[in-house]
């Protein structure tokens, strides 16, 4: 295979928009899977993105809506990305906290935890927390379903917020990000009319260094996705 050729065929966008509540993550992600003209499967953890595809007045169905209420959600729609052409993931840091709630609550139906050698009676379920020791394999779980996204033959887009001003959570959020070719924090100010925009600071961008650049949002989202497609067709 020439290196063009494959360059085409493996070219894919892999977008991290980090931000957040309010700076236009779902807005940006809702209008870039209704606009972008590619079977998608987006994957809603909050279920914020019902109501921007309603004010859209989407009905198409290019784009196949999966609201997560659980980890366990979440884990299934992953395995069927390989029937779309894009996937959404929105958000990320919904995932940690499913994940946290996943193993408190099969703690709590045990009715104790093992830690090293020692077994810890729950004595009250009510008030029971996640032990810090199992935070490690919250974000090995965490880390291993973005990296099956991303490893997939799909375009990809997934938002999240920060995930805590821990080390452990700065780190986490530090190791997704590589993962993704184009990272842009988001925002959003209000213009002279009152009216709201939202726009992104690109924080990386593999291939193009443009970190640093403010960027108008959804349409450099939509914009990329478009340019992306149109290389590998071409």
């Amino acid at each position: 295979m020439k290196v063009g050729d494959a360059i085409r065929k493996f070219r894919k966008v892999k977008v991290l928009l980090v931000g957040d509540s309010g700076t236009g993550k779902t807005y940006s992600v809702v209008r870039a899977a209704v606009e972008s003209g590619k079977k998608t499967l987006f994957i809603d953890t909050e279920f914020g993105a019902i109501e921007e595809f309603a004010s859209m007045g989407y009905e198409g169905d290019e784009v196949e809506y999966v609201p997560a209420s659980n980890y366990e959600d979440v884990v299934d729609a992953v395995k069927r990305i390989g029937e779309f052409e894009m996937v959404v993931l929105d958000s990320l840091d919904d995932v940690v906290r499913m994940k946290i709630v996943h193993l408190e609550n099969k703690f709590i139906e045990l009715g104790y935890y093992v830690i090293g050698d020692r077994k810890v009676v729950i004595k009250n379920p009510e008030c029971f927390v996640l032990p810090w020791n199992f935070y490690p394999s919250v974000y090995s779980d965490v880390v291993r379903i973005v990296y099956n996204i991303i490893d997939s033959k799909v375009d990809v887009v997934v938002t999240t917020k920060e995930f805590g001003e821990s080390e452990s959570k700065k780190n986490l959020l530090e190791v997704v990000k590589a993962k993704f070719d184009s990272v842009i924090k988001l925002d959003r100010e209000v213009v002279g009319d009152g009216n709201t925009v939202f726009y992104g600071v690109v924080e990386k961008n593999r291939g193009k260094n443009i970190a640093g650049k403010k960027v108008k949002m959804p349409e450099t989202l939509i914009n990329k996705i478009r340019r992306v497609s149109n290389e590998k067709e071409n």
